[in-house]
């Protein structure tokens, strides 16, 4: 035991020396598994993200090149005599110092509480300071281990375009929805895998309080076999019924839409507001009548807390003369976890569409009709 810490110390000695850095209260950690998301697309890094002190450092090269700034003697230069490194983009001069907690942009100081390193030969820096210096938004996502940064300008423009989406939306009173869902399921443990596909057809009447709703699934298991079922919601007047294929429709007294106030239009609900802002960029269809946001997010707002998302694409179709959402479609790659261990791999891709009803169309009862 004591030949292994000596050597273990052996061993932090020259990377001490290596690294001209001294570590005598610096707990440095390599984190492979960091997903870095750049203006809404997902990035490699060259250099592996490191934890200092439970604080997250990037590889400054590798965060340069993600904004445009070639990996030069042009745009990125080191000074030897004073451990400094200055970097050129257009108009704009960033000069950071290594071990020490400020930078200047533009001759303007800029503070930061973790300061710069050389670790392996890499100079790293700090979250803050990616923000302060090349003023941008950064946001970190603990659950995913995600690191979301984009351009302030980019973050306020989807801010403004969801802001007025979500108001569009609560202001519906009368929709429908259509949603098809698929996924591929494997049991780490026991490899077993499968397939399920998943469908739901919904109007809603707000103002009257009326919900129909039908739902289908189909599972396929890798074993063998599979199994579906059909169930259908209506609700009105405070009474909600349901029906299933095996089942004639009852009144279901466990449906609670008075507490659960399912008709209190809050469209805010589908959106994680910062992940949506920081990870997806802007464009108009060919038409000139949609507003498209797509891009690489963090996650969906609904991932459950114990899944781990590997990756997560969102796209979301507007009108862009009200703000009408038409279409929401997202696939995510996530691994769920349960007492601290991964158990389930699972890949996921889901479509909604939303339609306006006619303010004149009414629900059909389908319990009268059966």
């Amino acid at each position: 035991m004591k030949r292994k810490l000596m050597i273990l110390s052996f061993t932090l000695l020259l990377l001490v020396s290596s690294t001209n850095i001294s570590y005598s209260s610096t707990k440095i950690i390599e984190s492979p598994d960091i997903r870095l998301i750049i203006n809404g697309k997902s990035c490699t890094v060259n250099s592996i993200p490191i934890l200092m002190n439970g604080r997250t450092l990037l590889p400054l090269t590798d965060v340069a090149s993600a904004f445009g700034i070639p990996n030069d003697k042009q745009h990125i230069i080191w000074n030897s005599a004073q451990k400094s490194i200055s970097i050129i983009k257009d108009s704009s001069k960033i000069i950071i110092s290594i071990n020490k907690n400020k930078a200047l942009v533009n001759n303007k100081e800029i503070k930061t509480d973790v300061y710069p390193i050389i670790y392996k030969d890499r100079t790293y820096i700090p979250l803050s300071l990616i923000g302060n210096c090349f003023e941008r938004k950064v946001l970190w996502d603990g659950n995913s281990k995600t690191i979301a940064i984009c351009s302030s300008d980019n973050y306020n423009a989807n801010k403004s375009i969801i802001e007025n989406c979500v108001a569009s939306m609560n202001a519906l009173r009368k929709y429908e929805l259509i949603q098809n869902g698929n996924s591929d399921y494997e049991y780490i443990d026991t490899g077993e895998t499968g397939k399920t596909h998943s469908n739901s057809y919904q109007i809603w009447d707000i103002d009257k309080r009326i919900l129909s709703l039908s739902y289908n699934s189909n599972l396929v298991f890798s074993s063998g076999g599979s199994t579906s079922f059909n169930n259908m919601i209506y609700t009105a007047e405070g009474k909600s019924y349901t029906k299933s294929s095996d089942n004639p429709w009852k009144l279901d007294t466990s449906i609670e839409t008075k507490k659960n106030d399912v008709f209190k239009n809050d469209f805010g609900k589908l959106f994680d507001k910062s992940i949506y802002y920081s990870g997806l960029r802007k464009t108009v269809s060919p038409g000139l009548n949609d507003i498209i946001l797509e891009g690489d997010v963090i996650n969906m707002s609904e991932s459950d807390k114990d899944d781990r998302v590997i990756n997560c694409h969102t796209k979301i179709v507007i009108d862009i003369n009200n703000y009408f959402i038409k279409q929401m479609t997202a696939y995510s790659n996530t691994i769920s976890r349960f007492e601290g261990e991964d158990y389930l791999k699972h890949y996921t891709d889901y479509d909604s569409h939303y339609n306006k009803l006619d303010d004149k169309y009414e629900i059909p009862n389908p319990v009268d009709n059966n």
